[in-house]
């Protein structure tokens, strides 16, 4: 029933208009892996930092006992509240805003706790009322011109102009749009916006 609804919603929405930014949330918005880790080794007595996750599946990283119990954690009603905005995200967004895009916050995870990160955007003043929320892993379905995501997947098999927040995950991949942050993005983007206007 999820999938129907949010097809709906992603079909109407790209019937509109297809200058839209797709941004990503955790780890490019939100510092999700950081309070995500300091959890897992409170709980499991480790010391995986992030520098050493260097696959998509953290899982890989983690103690025999955790293994993919570590994507529970993700699941806590309060995880989000102790995540932390990433340096210049909230300007970087509202860098967009002014240059007339539309914003949609595109994440992935289970439907049940996107609630969570919702929340987590109006807290953080990431929240405008013009903006759109949709919570999908298939997020070559949203039509925009821009995607921001730290996962290499997602921004090569977008239609857009991706630009790869630069992870530790994604360092293994050779990508010409890579950023390191969301201060570059600011930077340069009168130059991205040459390459998808």
């Amino acid at each position: 029933m999820w999938n129907l609804i949010w097809r709906k919603r992603i079909q109407k929405m790209n019937n509109r208009n297809n200058n839209y930014v797709i941004i990503d949330i955790d780890d490019v918005l939100a510092a999700t892996v950081p309070e995500w880790l300091k959890r897992y080794n409170r709980k499991y007595k480790d010391s995986l930092k992030m520098s050493y996750v260097r696959d998509w599946n953290i899982s890989k990283y983690t103690v025999p006992e955790c293994g993919d119990k570590i994507y529970d954690l993700l699941e806590s009603k309060t995880f989000y509240n102790k995540v932390k905005p990433l340096p210049n995200a909230l300007e970087g967004v509202g860098k967009l805003r002014e240059l007339g895009f539309p914003i949609v916050y595109v994440t992935g995870g289970k439907p049940e706790y996107s609630t969570y990160k919702f929340k987590w955007l109006q807290k953080h003043n990431f929240w405008n009322q013009n903006d759109h929320y949709v919570q999908t892993s298939s997020k070559h379905l949203i039509k925009g011109v821009l995607m921001i995501d730290d996962n290499y997947d997602n921004i090569c098999n977008t239609s857009a102009f991706g630009l790869l927040m630069d992870a530790p995950w994604n360092s293994k991949f050779e990508f010409k749009n890579r950023v390191m942050g969301w201060h570059e993005i600011i930077q340069n983007i009168d130059e991205y916006k040459e390459n998808f206007l």
